[in-house]
């Protein structure tokens, strides 16, 4: 089961949605990925990755075989999930690109942080005890180490490859940066903030 975020970059249970057929849809393995956004008060999907379900009990199918199947388990579980955190972050920390945000940073604890918000990403936790608030969680990257849009995009190339090294299948490794890419905005939301300068936080 797959998480979705608010327009805040929160964290929020898999939602069923109850008529989305309107909106532009991609299958991927049945599963429901979205991003939220508030418009006028009321809240809207603004992207569906994959085939939304008007009928309940069909709903509730889809529900099960998601549970059945989830992508953590399909990676085949913790072990599976702590290697590639493990690769990840060997590539990151080996590229001059991105490198310079881990200076200083306790790496054990960053890599059993990493594998438990990918655990609970790819549906194989019901909770996440860390930061739920991604805009929050990179603030001072943005801030203070000039984090870009570009650099989420090395993430995404060197969580794809780390799925590789493990011979993941690319329709796996397709579904994992699926998930990863909901962050999007929220990362967006980080840059703008520094941008915008301290008033940004001011009025947050």
């Amino acid at each position: 089961m797959s998480r979705v975020i608010d327009n805040r970059g929160v964290l929020l249970p898999a939602t069923r949605l109850s008529s989305v057929c309107a909106l532009r849809s991609t299958r991927i393995y049945n599963q429901k990925i979205l991003v939220c956004y508030s418009h006028d008060g009321r809240r809207t999907a603004k992207q569906v990755l994959a085939c939304a379900n008007t009928s309940q009990s069909t709903t509730n199918k889809v529900e099960t075989q998601k549970e059945k199947s989830s992508l953590f388990k399909k990676l085949g579980g913790g072990p599976a999930v702590k290697a590639a955190v493990d690769i990840f972050y060997d590539k990151m920390i080996a590229d001059p690109r991105v490198s310079y945000f881990f200076e200083g940073i306790d790496m054990k604890s960053q890599r059993a942080h990493q594998a438990a918000f990918l655990t609970y990403a790819m549906g194989g936790s019901k909770s996440y005890d860390g930061n739920a608030n991604m805009t929050a969680a990179h603030d001072r990257l943005a801030r203070d180490l000039g984090m870009r849009m570009e650099h989420f995009d090395i993430v995404l190339e060197h969580l794809g490859g780390a799925l590789r090294d493990l011979q993941v299948p690319e329709e796996d490794i397709g579904e994992a940066a699926a998930i990863v890419e909901t962050l999007r905005p929220a990362f967006q939301v980080a840059i703008d903030n520094a941008a915008a300068g301290p008033q940004a936080h001011a009025g947050a």
